[in-house]
Order: C-alpha cells, then structure tokens, then sequence
C-alpha cells in the first residue's frame, strides 16, 4: 500500500494506491482519522491511519468417473488460491485406473493426485475395463473345437462356450473352477466373467460303433463275434478255411465282397455286419463213385436197386477223371451212384438229359431232372421212358448226383445238358472241364 505525499501537510490531498499480492483481491480502504473517497482523503492536522482490507482469491476443483460405474473419486471441493488440493481415483472391481484428464489432455496418470491450486479446474479420472484371458481347453486332442466368445473379456460381460465335437466324438460336460457356468451339459454354454482370467474344459467321449462276425461251418473268421470299434478307426478280419475248405464268399453288411481271405473296415462310423462262408474245396474234373455190386436177391425194378444202396454203405469210393461215364461192367445186379458237384457259369434255366442200356437219374440239388427207365423198371421188351425236367441254375455250384442200375451184362450211359434245348438231339456231352469233387 502507498500513500502520496507521504509524510504530508494540512489540507493537502493524499492519494492511496495498493498492489495485492497473487492469491488476493483488494477489498476496501479504512481509517479512523479520516473520510477515504475514490482512493483519496484531505490530510488533517495530525497523523493518520489508513488500513487496507484484502480477501484471498477461491477456486473451484471438480472431479468426475469418465464412467460411474468404473470407478469414484475424490477431491470436489473450493480451495484457497496456493492450497493443495488432493484427489483420489478407486477403481471397481474388473477396471484399471488410466489417468487423471483436464481439457482432453493427461495431467497425470497417479490414482492420488496433488496440486497446488491456482485456477479453476475440472478433471476426468479415466477407468478401464481389465480384459481377462479365457482358456479353452479339451480332455480329447481330436475331441472336437471348442471356442469362447468373446475373448478377451471384460468383468460382468457374458461369455458363451461352444463344444463344437468333432464328427468322432459326443460332447460330455464342461468343467471350470473359475467360472460358474449355467450349464456343464450343454454343447453351448455362458457365464458372467469374473474379476480374472478364466479357464474352462470341454470334454468330449469317443464315438463307437459294433462289428458283428461270424463264420458258417468250415472255417473261421478273427476276431469272431461282437467288437467294438472306435470311431474313425479301422478293423481287419482274417478268414481262415478249415482242411479241406476254402473260402466261398465274405458278406459284409449284405454284400458279396468275393472270396477274400481277409477284410478291413476303414474309417468306421457306424455298426457294420461281416460273414464268412466256406465250402469243400472243389476238385475239378474228378467225380465222386460210390458201387456196390451183385445184391442178394433178384431186383425187379431201378427204384429197388437204389433202395438197396442206400441201405447199405458203399463198398468203396473212387474217383473218375472222365465225364464218359461209359462205365462198362459185367457185375449181375449192381448199382452205382456217382455224386460231385456241376460249375453253372450262366445263370438261366436248364435241361438235362440221361440214357443208360437199362436204368439211370440224374438229380440236381436233390431235384430229379432226368431219368432213363429200362430193363430195371419195366418188364423185359416192356420199352424205355425218358425224363426230361426244366430246372432253373444260378451262376455257382449246384450238387449232382447220377445213379445207374442194372440186371446183368455190360453197360454203358450217356448223360447230356443244355440252357438253348431240350432236344437231346442238340444238347451237350457233361465235360469234365464243368465236374468236381471235393476231397
């Protein structure tokens, strides 16, 4: 403060002027010796007392969350010009504190700030959400792709599991010590996020399917019976002949796979069937003989013959490598049966056709299809029958069966087919190249 002139004499005007300090404002002028008017006053005839009133300048400090749900703060207030002012930043569960903001710019990035005020001010405190870490993990390594979404996330968001298994496999359950989940079941699932980093589980069972084997009379199929597989994975199956036997045909799933001594199912899906069939192993060119000669007793017809053998067992077997059947014997009463087996290369509809100096039938599948009746069915000079049926053959191996009887002398037989005729005018001589038997 400043007073001129100063000192000064009676009656002269002294004028007064002050200079505040920074934080202060000026307020008024006081004396108790004289009238102070615009700064001024008369000097009287004595000293005076003047005294200037000053008021310290206030500043308002604001403070706000950028979000109140992030976090609060401290630190609103009015301050004295040159106070500190403290202000304090808490963030909330799941959020960071980021800094302290005036006018877009960081003033600091310490939760407690301090500063000495000189200004008016208004400040942000920045929060952010923490991004947590979902681990997602699987019992199975080809069990399936399971996800979380969304990953990264933030506290309180809603998290959704997917299982996603694999072709192979059926989800199980999901497991989490971290999370609780709405359901551990479910392929698809959620939970709340919490405060942290997550980890969860898929777990995921293997698919199955059942192979059932098995094996016709003859041999034998490995492994045998019921097996199960898993899924994706593959199976072998060995068929194996008994002595004597070979492999007819392996069914799988109702289907001819052909004679194949072994199998294997790749990349199994689902339920499967497998069978194996055998047959005698077929000698070809060759025909089974059964004979036994000179019965007791006089036959009187064919049929009284074949009665006879087949009460009695053969006296012998062996084997013919000729389809002739031009077997000429000299035996008085005799029969013989020869049996095999005829390879039908076409399927179609057959006729077949015998003629023997006194009696013979044909039989295929235990069918009678031919037959010769002479000497051994009628009365002498009585005349001969033939037989002549239609039989139907599909493409494979058919049983045959040719029996000849006769009264006496030397014999011969003639036995013919054909799938265009049943003229046997026109018909084919049984080859060989068409006979087997079986050891």
């Amino acid at each position: 403060m400043v007073a001129f002139p100063n000192p000064a004499k009676a009656g002269q005007t002294v004028m007064l002027s002050q200079k505040p300090a920074n934080c202060y404002n000026f307020g008024s002028w006081s004396s108790p010796d004289v009238t102070i008017t615009n700064n001024s006053f008369v000097m009287p005839a004595k000293d005076v007392t003047v005294t200037a009133s000053y008021t310290i300048r206030q500043y308002t400090v604001s403070v706000a969350p950028n979000n109140p749900s992030y976090g609060t703060v401290t630190g609103s207030n009015t301050y004295d010009c040159d106070s500190t002012a403290t202000l304090t930043a808490e963030p909330n569960t799941g959020y960071t504190f980021v800094g302290w903001y005036e006018s877009g710019s960081q003033v600091s990035t310490t939760a407690t700030y301090t500063f000495t005020v000189n200004d008016n001010h208004t400040l942000e405190a920045r929060f952010n959400a923490i991004p947590y870490t979902i681990t997602v993990n699987k019992n199975q390594a080809a069990g399936g792709s399971p996800t979380a979404s969304p990953n990264p996330a933030t506290y309180e968001q809603t998290v959704t599991l997917s299982a996603n298994p694999a072709s192979c496999y059926n989800f199980s359950s999901w497991s989490s010590s971290d999370a609780t989940l709405a359901s551990t079941t479910a392929s698809v699932t959620t939970f709340t996020m919490p405060a942290k980093n997550v980890t969860a589980t898929a777990n995921y069972t293997i698919k199955t399917s059942t192979i059932n084997a098995s094996a016709g009379a003859g041999g034998s199929i490995s492994p045998s019976g019921q097996t199960t597989v898993d899924c994706g994975s593959s199976k072998t199956y060995t068929i194996t002949p008994s002595a004597g036997y070979v492999i007819d045909s392996v069914i799988v799933d109702g289907i001819n796979v052909g004679a194949v001594p072994s199998y294997k199912f790749d990349n199994v899906t689902g339920d499967h069937t497998i069978v194996a069939n055998f047959r005698l192993k077929y000698i070809q060119g060759q025909i089974r003989v059964y004979d036994y000669t000179t019965p007791v007793g006089y036959m009187y017809s064919h049929q009284d013959f074949v009665n006879y053998f087949n009460s009695n067992q053969p006296a012998g077997t062996r084997t013919l490598n000729y389809i002739s059947f031009g077997e000429r014997r000299s035996d008085t009463y005799w029969v013989e049966r020869m049996e095999g087996y005829i390879y039908i290369s076409n399927s179609a509809t057959y006729w077949f056709y015998t003629d023997a100096d006194d009696n013979s039938e044909i039989l295929i599948d235990g069918q009678l299809v031919a037959a010769s009746y002479g000497d051994c069915a009628k009365p002498d000079g009585a005349g001969r029958t033939h037989i002549i049926n239609a039989i139907y053959l599909s493409t494979g191996y058919h049983s045959i069966t040719i029996i000849q009887s006769d009264i006496g002398g030397r014999e011969s037989i003639d036995n013919r087919y054909s799938s265009t005729t049943n003229n046997p005018a026109y018909m084919t001589d049984i080859p060989m190249s068409i006979i087997y038997s079986d050891p």
